[in-house]
């Protein structure tokens, strides 16, 4: 956003949809999967706190931490609302997005 809008990064507003939790974040083959920046989320041997890795890496950007929020709903543990392939084995789901651009 920042080379296609001229976006300050200070400026921007981050909203996360629900995502796995922390409890069910399970990457068994982490090492192959994920750079060793993002092992020190791990909260225990194979799981990680996804949504304390997406505040990090914003703030790298220069999010400001008080422009994000994280609906902090996990995928798998909320079947009534939520679609989790790791709950159900499916290939498709239902999402939707909705991106807003302000001048």
């Amino acid at each position: 956003m920042i080379k296609a809008y001229g976006s300050n990064p200070a400026d921007l507003h981050v909203g996360i949809s629900p995502s796995l939790s922390p409890q069910h974040a399970e990457f068994i083959n982490y090492r192959k999967e994920f750079p060793e920046s993002f092992w020190q989320f791990r909260v225990k041997e194979h799981h990680f706190d996804l949504w304390a890795l997406a505040i990090w890496q914003l703030n790298q950007a220069n999010i400001l931490s008080k422009h994000i929020q994280i609906a902090e709903m996990c995928t798998y543990a909320n079947n009534v609302d939520c679609f989790s392939y790791r709950r159900g084995q499916r290939t498709t789901g239902a999402h939707g997005t909705v991106a807003v651009l302000c001048a």
